[in-house]
């Protein structure tokens, strides 16, 4: 299943009302903001990056799916 499929499914099940918030966490967060316009769905509102003592990469992530979706960080 194509991330486009995913999104697809979960913008009907907002539609429908059974969803309110979509969060998604492991992945890159850029990704999800691309698939999710390129398709014209709703964006993720929940984000958790994937970071642990060897790996963190929490600023970058977040400004470059911020700066695609032309939305800011919240702090």
């Amino acid at each position: 299943m194509s991330i486009e499929e995913v999104i697809d499914n979960l913008h009907i099940l907002i539609e429908q009302g059974k969803v309110l918030y979509l969060g998604i966490s492991d992945v890159l967060a850029w990704n999800v903001g691309v698939a999710a316009a390129s398709v014209g769905m709703a964006l993720f509102c929940i984000y958790q990056n994937r970071c642990n003592a060897m790996l963190c990469g929490f600023e970058s992530e977040i400004l470059l799916m911020a700066l695609f979706s032309l939305h800011g960080p919240s702090w």
